[in-house]
């Protein structure tokens, strides 16, 4: 496969998790958080997660990353790591939904900046 469809795949994988996330803080602050759609939601994430880790490390692969893993990629996987252990704190408290919904997107957008300056 060619870098440009890893990325293509990076991004639909980044934008899974960020509409996941961004239902089940508004799920959970209305209160129905426990119905199918919560289920649906998480599997929209989990699968969004391993999407963006599969696509991600084979567009590394594409660019020549092959020796050692530079600091970006370290801090874009803490990103994500922590991205993805949202869901929990977010159904255990609703009542931060405005913290939630502020989090997740400053979240993405370190993301999206470690990967286009590579500060480290």
């Amino acid at each position: 496969m060619s870098y440009k469809l890893y990325a293509l795949l990076h991004h639909v994988g980044l934008f899974s998790v960020l509409v996941a996330l961004g239902g089940t803080i508004v799920g959970a602050r209305l209160g129905w958080a426990d119905t199918g759609l919560r289920r649906i939601l998480v599997a929209i994430h989990g699968t969004g997660l391993f999407i963006l880790l599969v696509a991600g490390f084979g567009a590394l692969a594409k660019l020549g990353v092959t020796s050692g893993v530079p600091g970006w990629i370290i801090g874009k996987i803490v990103i994500w790591i922590i991205l993805g252990g949202l869901v929990v704190p977010i159904r255990r408290a609703p009542q931060q939904s405005m913290l939630w919904l502020v989090l997740v997107p400053v979240l993405g957008l370190g993301s999206a900046w470690l990967a286009l300056y590579k500060p480290f």
